[in-house]
């Protein structure tokens, strides 16, 4: 019989979190600590399963025997973030939450957020949360995500041109819009009154999403 595949996995990872406002993943989930993720997962009280990284940020000094530890090189092509996410895609996940990575430094907010067309050219679906942040990615389609308190949502396009662009459920709506990446303009739109989820479709190119608390 084959392994068992993982329909979603959990990642925590580091950066700055507005931790009282990251969602907590159920308790039958498989999470993965990348390097000083772990601190945070042990922040929102959640243990686990699978530490990676080279532990140079790490705090937490006792680690439960429970928790299978992967202990790489400081001197590696790939972040921590990138082998936790690789490890995710190795077992199957069909869907990966990342949990930090947004915050802190730029270097690493960027390329976590990169990571998310990483993990659709995998043929998974990525979302990264710092708490008061989401940040999706969609090409080439159609996306519902909901507002889960957020009052704003921004489109960043990624390609020199994102074309056909539409907005449905935003203050300021847009109909087949074109969005170019050197001047970014559909940034800070509203959630409508009432409204609990917005649309957004792209007929040619690939945005992220930003999801915004005030």
């Amino acid at each position: 019989m084959g392994e068992k595949k993982l329909k979603t996995v959990y990642i925590y990872t580091g950066g700055e979190t507005h931790g009282s406002l990251l969602p907590v993943p159920p308790c039958d989930s498989f999470v993965i600590a990348a390097d000083s993720g772990y601190d945070l997962a042990a922040r929102c009280g959640v243990v686990p399963q699978l530490l990676v990284g080279d532990m140079d940020s790490l705090e937490s000094k006792n680690i439960p025997n429970t928790v299978k530890t992967v202990k790489v090189k400081a001197e590696k092509d790939e972040t921590d973030t990138m082998l936790a996410v690789d490890m995710a895609l190795s077992m199957g996940a069909e869907e990966i939450f990342i949990f930090g990575g947004l915050g802190g430094r730029a270097d690493h907010g960027l390329s976590n957020m990169y990571l998310l067309e990483y993990i659709y050219t995998r043929g998974a679906v990525g979302c990264i949360s710092d708490g008061k942040n989401v940040v999706r990615y969609i090409r080439d389609g159609s996306i519902t995500f909901p507002s889960d308190g957020h009052k704003y949502f921004s489109l960043i396009s990624l390609d020199l041109s994102s074309v056909g662009v539409t907005v449905i459920g935003g203050k300021y709506p847009l109909e087949n819009a074109e969005l170019k990446r050197e001047r970014q303009y559909a940034v800070s739109n509203e959630f409508l009154p009432g409204v609990s989820e917005a649309t957004v479709t792209v007929e040619k190119g690939a945005l992220l999403i930003i999801t915004s608390c005030p």
